[in-house]
């Protein structure tokens, strides 16, 4: 277990590779304000520690959502929003730039819990499952298997 920890506490988090000893860790904070708060956390040179920096604000605050890297770009897609509203969004964080830029993709249809997984080579994602309609709620619907490529953004592949 490594000494350091993480300065706040959430009731969602999201961890995503970005580099051989590096990951951005996204939690959702238990109160206000209404962003996600990201932190950039690397492992120490002798591996006993992690160091922990804070990154800039998301725009809105989600829960449930899928988070992946391509090209230096973080992806932050679907999830579910303080009224619990499904969300189609997608918001996009320049890792060099340190800060969140526009994104002109959108999910082809609300969808949080859903599972990702990014090539070797970075030039696309493969996002499985995830459900499109809140149990209890109208029931539930199961998502479709999407490509993400930063070209041509969300395109839905097949019904699982």
């Amino acid at each position: 277990m490594c000494p350091a920890s993480l300065p706040i506490q959430g009731t969602f988090y999201a961890i995503t590779k970005v580099g051989n000893n590096k990951a951005i860790v996204i939690i959702t904070p238990k109160l206000p304000p209404k962003c996600n708060h990201l932190f950039e956390v690397e492992l120490t040179k002798d591996k006993t520690d992690i160091s922990v920096k804070e990154l800039k604000a998301s725009k809105m605050r989600r829960a449930f959502h899928i988070t992946f890297t391509l090209n230096g770009s973080l992806y932050m897609a679907g999830g579910e929003d303080d009224d619990y509203n499904i969300l189609s969004s997608c918001e996009r964080y320049d890792q060099n730039k340190k800060l969140w830029v526009d994104c002109k993709h959108t999910l082809p249809y609300p969808m949080c819990g859903a599972s990702v997984v990014v090539s070797a080579y970075d030039t696309y994602a493969v996002i499985t499952g995830g459900l499109t309609k809140r149990p209890g709620l109208g029931g539930l619907d199961y998502a479709a298997v999407l490509v993400f490529t930063e070209g041509e953004g969300f395109q839905y592949v097949s019904k699982l």
